[in-house]
């Protein structure tokens, strides 16, 4: 459990911010609770630490399985090591010792999603040599076996949808923009049982994007910018997410954001998306040495009926990514660092609803 006093500050930011959208919020641990005018019940509950499992410097990309027995997380070795060391984590929710699942994989393997029926992770597996990328490969551990397969070549960032019917990930297309050529991505929706792919959305952007199915398998959802939306150039938003239906029917922007965002995900029940929100300065050339640029990393939850959104939570220099909601909805895992400490948390969330 965090310290009290950066559970004061987390207070003290919805208190400052004076929030008049929603109705109600309590912030709790078991001695202290706060309320105030949004529309949830945000409690922090406990932590996992998978500290002991490789030798890391941060974890991040907390997915929640659906049978809600594990949280898979990538894990971040020792930047300055030969090849640097990426590996995918399962952590049991009881506590229990967490498994490398990836170990014996000598690439970077990272961006997990589990199998519709929890007993595969999936994973982004980069081929690493001379420093750079050479390829990619979407591969998976079955979770009770071990059996280690290549699901699909040439491809990245998968996710599953809920029936097990689809897979949807990130392949690579060659784009020539004003005379300039490039390798840009684009979603592919695979039917698993047709053995049939169809291209969804092509970017023209360079950055791979996470992507999530809806609830009701009928669309997926993921970031987009305005170099790819027209509306978000007209409204001066950089950022935004896009709803992609799976019929091959017109995208649509359901929500903009000023700032960079990633990792949006639905609860559950369709009613609450949570992503990871990157405020930059503008002014300063991203380095290592000034954290790229970013001056806060924010875990965002919008409110799907009413377009309303709030901050879980604000802290400079933290690494808040790819948020999960459990199968039930009653919680929300995610990762933190600190500086001093590298740990996955769950914190229960109860909606009370209204707007």
């Amino acid at each position: 459990m965090k310290k009290q006093s950066k559970l004061i500050n987390f207070l003290n930011h919805f208190f400052n911010r004076g929030e008049r959208t929603m109705k109600a919020l309590i912030l709790s641990t078991f001695v202290v609770i706060f309320a105030i005018s949004v529309s949830t019940v945000f409690s922090e509950d406990f932590t996992l630490d998978a500290t002991g499992v490789v030798s890391v410097n941060q974890y991040y990309d907390a997915v929640w399985s659906p049978d809600g027995n594990y949280i898979a997380v990538t894990a971040a070795g020792n930047p300055e090591a030969e090849k640097g060391q990426v590996d995918v984590l399962l952590v049991p929710v009881d506590g229990s010792k967490p498994v490398n699942l990836t170990g014996d994989i000598d690439d970077w393997c990272r961006n997990q999603k589990f199998t519709f029926d929890s007993s595969e992770v999936a994973f982004t597996r980069l081929f690493i040599g001379d420093e750079r990328i050479t390829g990619e490969n979407i591969e998976a551990v079955n979770i009770k076996t071990g059996e280690h397969r290549v699901v699909m070549e040439d491809a990245l960032n998968p996710a599953f949808s809920n029936d097990g019917r689809y897979l949807a990930f990130i392949r690579y297309y060659d784009l020539t923009k004003n005379g300039i050529s490039g390798s840009k991505p684009k979603i592919v929706l695979y039917d698993l049982l047709e053995k049939e792919a169809t291209d969804l959305f092509k970017f023209t952007y360079a950055v791979p994007p996470s992507i999530h199915f809806s609830p009701d398998n009928t669309h997926i959802i993921t970031a987009i910018t305005s170099v790819d939306s027209e509306i978000l150039s007209e409204q001066g938003k950089r950022n935004g997410i896009v709803l992609i239906p799976l019929d091959g029917s017109d995208p649509e922007l359901i929500h903009t954001n000023s700032y960079h965002i990633n990792f949006p995900t639905y609860s559950p029940d369709g009613k609450w998306i949570v992503y990871t929100q990157y405020e930059h300065d503008l002014t300063l050339k991203p380095t290592r040495e000034n954290n790229w640029g970013i001056t806060s990393i924010d875990i965002v939850l919008y409110e799907t009926d009413t377009g309303h959104s709030m901050k879980l939570s604000e802290y400079f220099e933290v690494y808040n990514s790819d948020a999960s909601f459990s199968p039930d909805g009653s919680q929300i895992c995610y990762t933190l660092d600190f500086g001093e400490d590298g740990l996955i948390y769950i914190s229960r969330f109860l909606d009370y609803g209204g707007g």
